[in-house]
């Protein structure tokens, strides 16, 4: 009895975990499925640019303070499509190879 008290205390195991990112990641894929459904192709393309104009401070980019504001999300590495779309948008645009921070 002392024992499945602690169990529940403990939380979800590993494979009820597993579960709920699974589910959370299929209705996640679902959702900016349905999201694109809905868009122009020029939509579609800022869409998919979001991430990127999110994680740099770029000079040519909206959104830019200056070179020494910090910028970027841990772990992020953008797509090649997504440096394609922002070099069809910015001419000259390259991406900035940064260290990886330690987390």
């Amino acid at each position: 009895m002392q024992q499945a008290a602690a169990d529940e205390e403990a939380g979800p195991g590993r494979k009820a975990l597993n579960r709920v990112v699974g589910r959370f990641l299929s209705l996640r894929d679902t959702r900016i499925a349905r999201i694109r459904a809905t868009l122009t192709h020029e939509q579609r393309s800022f869409f998919d640019l979001l991430p990127l104009l999110l994680h740099v401070n770029h000079p040519t980019l909206p959104g830019f303070v200056s070179s020494d504001t910090p910028a970027g999300m841990i772990n992020f590495r953008p797509t090649r499509e997504q440096i394609l779309l922002a070099r069809r948008y910015v001419r000259g645009f390259k991406e900035e190879k940064r260290p990886q921070r330690a987390t």
